[in-house]
């Protein structure tokens, strides 16, 4: 995405794809709205999480509508803060 903030491009460009929690029907919401995204890998809405590990890598990227304590971040944490 051309306007996309580099931060962005560069949190995209490690993991391109959000993960959603299961039954989530954010997208569809949004799209009610005319919000859609032109590629898979742009940043959907301004809350999307991305998890950093500790050196540094990109190890997550979540829907906005998941929370930190719906089960694929929370796995995802406990993961990171295990390594």
């Amino acid at each position: 995405m051309p306007d996309q903030h580099p931060l962005y491009q560069r949190l995209v460009q490690e993991q391109p794809q959000s993960q959603e929690k299961p039954g989530s029907d954010f997208r569809a919401k949004l799209a009610g709205y005319g919000i859609t995204q032109e590629q898979s890998s742009d940043v959907l809405w301004n809350v999307e999480k991305f998890l950093i590990s500790k050196d540094g890598k990109v190890v997550g990227h979540f829907s906005p509508d998941t929370t930190l304590d719906d089960a694929i971040s929370r796995e995802a944490i406990d993961r990171e803060l295990a390594a």
